[in-house]
């Protein structure tokens, strides 16, 4: 019988399984070390959506604003945008080159507007 598993049943019994075992069940984590880097990693991975979506909706939000024609609100977002994106490439959480893509696009569309 492998540890917390009931072999005649086919499922695992709850009794047997921690609360870190239920937390983590889709991961392959035997020890200790491995369920915290499991941990560590969902955090992480849950910050770093959250960052690229803010940086999506910051995006189209200039946009919106420059072809809308309120410019002032508009530069006040993209300098918002600009911070964000190089924060997130300071990071690693975008590419430099993306950041700097994102940040002439956006401007050219200020510049335009």
């Amino acid at each position: 019988m492998v540890r917390g598993l009931d072999m005649g049943a086919g499922l695992p019994r709850v009794s047997a399984l921690r609360r870190t075992d239920l937390e983590f069940s889709n991961t392959m984590a035997n020890t200790k070390s491995a369920l915290k880097r499991a941990r560590q990693t969902k955090v992480r991975t849950e910050r770093n959506r959250a960052e690229k979506s803010r940086i999506k909706t910051l995006r189209k939000k200039t946009e919106e604003l420059a072809h809308a024609g309120k410019k002032d609100e508009a530069e006040k977002v993209y300098r918002e945008l600009a911070s964000a994106v190089d924060k997130a490439a300071k990071k690693s959480l975008v590419h430099k080159n993306k950041a700097a893509n994102v940040k002439s696009r956006a401007a050219k569309v200020l510049a335009v507007s």
